[in-house]
């Protein structure tokens, strides 16, 4: 939560590299949390991932449109590379964490149903034992009838 930041649209537009109208808009369709600065001006609250995501996709961009880069350029392209992989390597995690995550909590809402039918089973069978019990009023049991 401490990289999410607090932007007009000018300066969101300028982080995710699109223009301020653009910034409204993607705010708007992604529902991001807004509020007035002290000038009455709206701020929206910029997610950090939107930040990488719009970087990202403007290298890619770039990468398309540059199909040699100049030997000056190499150094940063490197760095982007290295930062690339670095977040595949992450999203690979992440993804592993939610597979391992997903088998355990199913095999405990297994385990969870299968306690339940238990339960179920017995309650239902305390159930018939006391309709058995309550079959016949109190006083024709002692009256023998």
């Amino acid at each position: 939560m401490s990289d999410e930041r607090w932007l007009n649209y000018k300066q969101a537009g300028e982080l995710l590299g699109i223009t301020p109208e653009a910034a409204r808009h993607r705010s708007r369709r992604f529902r991001w949390r807004t509020r007035k600065d002290n000038d009455g001006k709206a701020l929206i609250l910029v997610p950090p991932d939107e930040a990488v995501r719009s970087t990202v996709e403007r290298v890619a961009h770039v990468k398309a449109e540059q199909p040699m880069p100049t030997p000056d350029q190499s150094g940063e392209i490197n760095t982007l590379n290295a930062m690339v992989n670095t977040l595949r390597e992450h999203v690979l995690k992440l993804e592993a964490d939610r597979d391992r995550d997903r088998v355990q909590h199913q095999a405990e809402l297994q385990a969870e149903r299968e306690r339940h039918a238990t339960d179920t089973a017995w309650h239902r069978g305390e159930i018939e034992r006391l309709n058995r019990l309550i079959e016949r009023p109190w006083w024709r049991k002692i009256m023998g009838s």
